[in-house]
């Protein structure tokens, strides 16, 4: 998911990755619902995407299982709208 950095994303997350994780049942909930959303909502209204300044510091953060790989670069600060 792409949404900054200093966001607390892993956390909003968690009823999401608990209810798919290992072989329990699947369901949904009220509070995977409200995960979902509040996700959505994030990815639709944060500024993700700007120039790459290499000046500046970036973090790379990768993820890789036996399903698929996945990697994204990030910055932390405060975001300017106006990019």
């Amino acid at each position: 998911m792409a949404v900054p950095s200093d966001d607390n994303s892993p956390t909003l997350s968690r009823p999401l990755h608990e209810a798919t994780k290992g072989k329990l049942k699947f369901e949904w909930c009220k509070k995977e619902k409200q995960a979902f959303n509040l996700l959505k909502e994030k990815m639709r209204t944060t500024p993700v995407l700007r120039r790459f300044d290499p000046n500046k510091d970036c973090e790379l953060r990768v993820d890789a299982s036996l399903q698929g790989l996945e990697q994204f670069y990030c910055r932390r600060g405060k975001i300017n709208k106006a990019t």
